[in-house]
């Protein structure tokens, strides 16, 4: 996100306690002591879970697999903590699930339970899967009711595609400000409270990688990966259907479509950058090649940041680096293979219809953002991107469908706003 987007919209600016928690309807788990507790359930495929549990101030906690009221096993957590902090977190592993089955994890400190949560492995199989994809979600504007339309919309996966966190909200932030400002999100926002888990896997953007505009520059890279893996649960040791790529980034597979998350900022270089692979590094862009050559099917390629915008308002690929930019779409045209493109960060939301000519077939670019950030009226007409042919500048995120079929992938993309109402919606084959 530039700086000067970012002045922009400145300038606009027990068994009684199991039984109630089991028939409780709502999203959020207000029972027990789950305020104390933030729990995100991440590689949720084909029988294998994980999850992150940040505490503050706790005595060791213990986590339970309960099948319908029936203890399965106790699982050991392993623990990661911050030196100059008292908060930790704790990340467990499962497997030997079955599929689409409810399962709970059941939180206890000594021998009191403390909090439940539920949770489901899903098929990496199924034909017709819901995702949904968000970016932009500030915890000084944390909107409830963003949060309460999600959860209403149920996708099978949610993936947080950037600035899921504002690290440098006071300035670039150090190893001490990410490990405090992403344990405030998490303490913050109502995903990490519901009852219900649904599954997250997620990438950065420049603000939950630590400095506006950041990259390669950036002194705490280092760090700032090692903070980010610790506070989701998409360790690479778990499910084989979760691949990990350089950096921070990962491929999975959903039914016919692949589904590659980049990591944009790691290896990133200053904008105007003449150097080859100078977005994504070498190592990152010649392995999403080679993660799409071997893939039959259809591949979304995702980056926190714009792909084909060239305005010069917001950052794209396209902009900041066009070089390296022209190389990559001749590089992904020679592979012969259907893609489609998905971004966040400019806080608003479109989508743009990419030329035929480019790959040969049509596609698009969808872009999410944002879930409560600043936005300001007519941002889409302000940042006229080229082909663009639906927009909003109201807080929404991004509810795709996938079907496949034998004559390809049928992608429907719907915006979903605060009361859970349809902005926009397009259809097409990939």
């Amino acid at each position: 996100m530039t700086l000067s987007r970012r002045n922009f919209l400145e300038l606009f600016s027990s068994t009684i306690c199991l039984t109630a928690v089991a028939a409780s309807e709502t999203a959020t788990s207000s029972n027990l002591e789950s305020n104390f507790l933030s729990v995100i359930q991440g590689d949720p495929f084909d029988g294998f879970s994980q999850f992150s549990i940040l505490s503050i101030a706790r005595r060791p906690l213990r986590y339970f697999i309960y099948k319908e009221n029936q203890p399965l096993q106790e699982i050991a957590p392993y623990k990661v903590t911050h030196p100059s902090l008292n908060s930790k977190i704790d990340k467990v592993f499962v497997k030997g699930l079955q599929i689409n089955v409810e399962y709970q994890l059941r939180i206890y400190e000594e021998n009191k339970l403390v909090d439940i949560r539920y949770f489901k492995s899903i098929s990496s199989q199924k034909k017709q899967n819901r995702i949904a994809m968000l970016s932009c979600m500030d915890d000084q504007l944390h909107q409830p009711s963003m949060w309460n339309s999600l959860y209403q919309s149920q996708p099978d996966l949610i993936l947080f595609i950037g600035d899921s966190v504002y690290a440098d909200s006071d300035g670039p932030a150090n190893p001490f400000h990410l490990w405090r400002r992403f344990a405030t999100a998490r303490f913050t926002l109502d995903i990490f409270k519901w009852k219900r888990l649904i599954p997250v896997l997620s990438i950065w953007d420049d603000h939950d990688f630590g400095a506006n505009n950041a990259g390669i520059n950036y002194p705490f890279i280092k760090e700032t990966q090692h903070n980010f893996r610790s506070f989701y649960a998409q360790d690479y040791f778990t499910s084989p259907n979760l691949i990990q790529g350089p950096g921070i980034s990962k491929a999975f597979k959903l039914g016919e479509t692949q589904f590659i998350l980049l990591d944009g900022r790691s290896f990133r270089q200053s904008p105007g950058s003449n150097l080859d692979y100078s977005m994504f590094g070498k190592d990152q862009e010649q392995w999403c090649y080679q993660m799409i050559q071997r893939h039959p099917g259809a591949t979304m390629l995702i980056n926190g940041s714009q792909w084909f915008p060239n305005t010069g308002v917001g950052e794209s690929f396209n902009h900041d680096h066009n070089l390296n930019f022209i190389k990559f779409l001749k590089n992904l045209k020679t592979l012969k293979k259907k893609i489609v493109f998905g971004s966040g960060d400019v806080h608003f939301s479109e989508i743009i219809k990419i030329p035929d000519h480019i790959f040969g077939f049509q596609t698009y670019e969808i872009t999410s953002s944002s879930m409560h950030s600043q936005n300001i009226i007519g941002a889409p007409q302000y940042f006229n991107s080229a082909n663009s042919i639906l927009s909003t500048w109201k807080h929404n995120y991004k509810l795709l469908e996938f079907q496949s079929h034998l004559q390809g992938t049928l992608i429907q993309t719907q915006s979903i706003g605060s009361s859970h109402n349809q902005i926009y919606s397009h259809k097409f084959w990939l």
